[in-house]
Protein backbone atom coordinates (compact mmCIF):
# COMPACT_ATOMS: atom_id res chain seq x y z
CA UNK A 1 0.00 0.00 0.00
CA UNK A 2 1.45 3.61 -1.02
CA UNK A 3 1.44 6.23 1.43
CA UNK A 4 0.11 9.77 -0.04
CA UNK A 5 1.27 12.73 2.12
CA UNK A 6 -1.67 14.60 3.13
CA UNK A 7 -2.92 17.68 1.08
CA UNK A 8 -1.81 20.23 3.86
CA UNK A 9 1.46 18.77 3.58
CA UNK A 10 1.87 18.79 -0.07
CA UNK A 11 0.48 22.26 0.09
CA UNK A 12 2.89 23.68 2.39
CA UNK A 13 5.63 22.23 0.33
CA UNK A 14 4.56 24.43 -2.71
CA UNK A 15 6.14 28.41 -2.12
CA UNK A 16 6.55 30.43 -5.25
CA UNK A 17 9.47 32.79 -5.19
CA UNK A 18 10.10 35.92 -7.36
CA UNK A 19 13.20 37.50 -7.50
CA UNK A 20 13.89 40.61 -9.10
CA UNK A 21 16.97 43.90 -9.27
CA UNK A 22 15.47 46.98 -9.22
CA UNK A 23 17.23 50.23 -7.36
CA UNK A 24 19.92 48.05 -6.24
CA UNK A 25 17.89 46.26 -3.61
CA UNK A 26 17.00 42.28 -4.21
CA UNK A 27 13.14 41.38 -3.15
CA UNK A 28 12.09 38.04 -2.61
CA UNK A 29 8.33 37.50 -2.45
CA UNK A 30 7.00 33.77 -0.85
CA UNK A 31 3.23 32.82 -1.08
CA UNK A 32 2.99 30.32 1.27
CA UNK A 33 -0.59 28.56 0.09
CA UNK A 34 -0.94 26.77 3.72
CA UNK A 35 -1.10 29.74 5.26
CA UNK A 36 -1.95 33.12 3.21
CA UNK A 37 0.33 35.84 3.03
CA UNK A 38 3.09 37.21 1.23
CA UNK A 39 6.05 37.87 3.11
CA UNK A 40 8.27 40.09 1.49
CA UNK A 41 12.51 40.12 1.89
CA UNK A 42 14.67 42.35 0.98
CA UNK A 43 18.69 42.28 0.69
CA UNK A 44 20.37 45.45 -0.08
CA UNK A 45 23.25 44.92 -2.31
CA UNK A 46 26.15 47.39 -2.69
CA UNK A 47 27.54 48.87 -5.89
CA UNK A 48 28.76 45.47 -8.16
CA UNK A 49 32.00 44.74 -8.37
CA UNK A 50 33.90 41.65 -10.66
CA UNK A 51 35.21 40.24 -6.88
CA UNK A 52 31.81 40.32 -4.85
CA UNK A 53 29.74 37.00 -4.88
CA UNK A 54 26.19 37.99 -5.69
CA UNK A 55 23.94 38.26 -2.78
CA UNK A 56 21.38 35.25 -4.05
CA UNK A 57 22.75 32.19 -6.51
CA UNK A 58 22.15 33.33 -10.41
CA UNK A 59 20.10 30.94 -12.12
CA UNK A 60 22.03 29.05 -14.72
CA UNK A 61 19.34 29.75 -17.64
CA UNK A 62 19.27 33.74 -17.23
CA UNK A 63 23.33 33.29 -16.95
CA UNK A 64 23.24 32.12 -20.87
CA UNK A 65 21.00 34.20 -21.89
CA UNK A 66 22.72 37.32 -20.21
CA UNK A 67 26.41 35.88 -21.54
CA UNK A 68 24.72 35.26 -25.40
CA UNK A 69 24.12 38.72 -25.57
CA UNK A 70 26.90 40.27 -23.66
CA UNK A 71 29.01 37.86 -26.62
CA UNK A 72 27.09 39.57 -29.06
CA UNK A 73 27.60 42.81 -28.16
CA UNK A 74 31.19 42.01 -27.62
CA UNK A 75 32.20 39.98 -30.10
CA UNK A 76 32.96 41.75 -33.74
CA UNK A 77 30.92 39.05 -35.63
CA UNK A 78 29.09 37.08 -33.65
CA UNK A 79 27.52 34.19 -35.38
CA UNK A 80 26.98 30.64 -34.65
CA UNK A 81 29.95 29.15 -34.92
CA UNK A 82 31.86 32.11 -32.61
CA UNK A 83 29.45 31.96 -29.74
CA UNK A 84 29.73 27.93 -29.91
CA UNK A 85 33.97 28.58 -29.80
CA UNK A 86 33.55 31.06 -26.78
CA UNK A 87 30.73 29.15 -24.67
CA UNK A 88 31.48 25.48 -25.69
CA UNK A 89 27.75 25.29 -25.74
CA UNK A 90 25.83 23.02 -28.67
CA UNK A 91 24.79 25.04 -32.17
CA UNK A 92 20.59 24.41 -30.79
CA UNK A 93 21.43 26.17 -27.04
CA UNK A 94 22.78 29.25 -28.52
CA UNK A 95 20.07 29.29 -30.96
CA UNK A 96 17.43 28.49 -28.61
CA UNK A 97 18.84 31.62 -26.13
CA UNK A 98 19.11 33.93 -29.01
CA UNK A 99 15.24 33.01 -30.58
CA UNK A 100 13.26 32.01 -27.55
CA UNK A 101 14.69 33.41 -24.51
CA UNK A 102 16.33 36.98 -25.21
CA UNK A 103 12.76 38.13 -26.76
CA UNK A 104 11.20 37.00 -23.69
CA UNK A 105 13.02 39.52 -21.75
CA UNK A 106 12.48 42.38 -24.42
CA UNK A 107 15.99 42.17 -25.82
CA UNK A 108 16.10 42.44 -29.60
CA UNK A 109 18.59 40.50 -31.72
CA UNK A 110 18.83 40.89 -35.44
CA UNK A 111 20.73 38.70 -37.66
CA UNK A 112 22.46 40.88 -40.83
CA UNK A 113 23.22 38.49 -43.43
CA UNK A 114 25.98 38.49 -45.63
CA UNK A 115 26.53 36.49 -48.78
CA UNK A 116 23.69 34.02 -50.45
CA UNK A 117 23.70 31.34 -48.24
CA UNK A 118 21.55 31.35 -44.89
CA UNK A 119 23.51 30.94 -42.49
CA UNK A 120 26.00 33.69 -43.99
CA UNK A 121 26.01 36.71 -41.86
CA UNK A 122 26.20 37.80 -38.25
CA UNK A 123 24.44 38.30 -35.20
CA UNK A 124 23.60 42.24 -33.75
CA UNK A 125 22.14 43.30 -30.71
CA UNK A 126 19.67 46.13 -31.21
CA UNK A 127 18.53 46.65 -27.57
CA UNK A 128 19.07 45.35 -24.01
CA UNK A 129 15.48 45.51 -23.21
CA UNK A 130 14.74 44.87 -19.53
CA UNK A 131 18.64 43.55 -18.97
CA UNK A 132 21.45 46.19 -17.32
CA UNK A 133 24.05 45.61 -19.46
CA UNK A 134 26.52 47.42 -17.61
CA UNK A 135 25.15 45.06 -14.86
CA UNK A 136 26.56 41.84 -16.86
CA UNK A 137 29.30 43.68 -17.56
CA UNK A 138 30.23 43.80 -13.94
CA UNK A 139 29.14 40.69 -12.78
CA UNK A 140 31.16 38.90 -15.44
CA UNK A 141 33.08 36.59 -13.38
CA UNK A 142 30.29 35.57 -11.28
CA UNK A 143 28.31 34.55 -14.70
CA UNK A 144 31.12 32.54 -15.73
CA UNK A 145 31.09 30.27 -12.55
CA UNK A 146 27.42 29.77 -12.45
CA UNK A 147 27.81 28.54 -16.12
CA UNK A 148 31.48 26.80 -15.19
CA UNK A 149 33.20 28.40 -17.68
CA UNK A 150 36.75 30.07 -16.62
CA UNK A 151 36.73 33.97 -17.15
CA UNK A 152 39.61 33.55 -19.19
CA UNK A 153 37.23 32.68 -22.39
CA UNK A 154 34.62 35.39 -22.03
CA UNK A 155 36.49 38.65 -23.65
CA UNK A 156 36.29 41.28 -21.46
CA UNK A 157 34.36 44.85 -21.16
CA UNK A 158 36.15 47.63 -22.78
Amino acid sequence: MVHKKSRAVRIAQITACLQTWKFGVIVCYKWNKQYPKIERQEASMTQPSMTDSPAVDLNPTICRRLLIAYLIERLPRPNNPALEEVTGWPRRTIQDVIAKGLPGHGTRVEFIQQGVRNNDGYYALQDWGSIDGGWVRAHLADIARVLELAPEQIPAPE
